[in-house]
């Protein structure tokens, strides 16, 4: 399957799924240029970065089913994460933010998959 397609179904899905269970965002963004996947949400906007993608590339299953695996997981921060008071947490650290963001992170992911599944 070519990268282009890969990335249209992604987007499309991702955005009908976040859209049906009453997303709290008033737009939802995706770009393809990080090394791995990460979401922010800022002013009502849901960013999700995936990995980079060529459109030309021919995407086999197995990075097919990362990817999906990606936005199924950023959608479990969009759901679950509340990113004000990881924020919060992370401004208060002062010049350990960094590694406390890292730290909540690491302990958010395996919940909120739990959640998603």
């Amino acid at each position: 399957m070519l990268g282009i397609n890969v990335k249209r179904g992604i987007e499309s899905t991702f955005d009908r799924v976040f859209q049906s269970t009453g997303g709290k965002f008033k737009e939802i963004k995706c770009t393809w240029h990080g090394s791995t996947a990460g979401i922010n949400y800022r002013d009502g906007v849901c960013h999700v970065i995936f990995p980079s993608l060529r459109d030309t590339a021919e995407i086999g299953t197995p990075l097919f089913n990362r990817l999906v695996g990606y936005a199924l997981h950023e959608l479990g921060h969009a759901w679950f994460t509340s990113g004000s008071v990881w924020d919060d947490a992370v401004r208060d650290a002062g010049a350990d933010g960094r590694l406390l963001g890292n730290l909540i992170n690491g302990l958010e992911d395996p919940r909120i998959e739990l959640a998603v599944i």
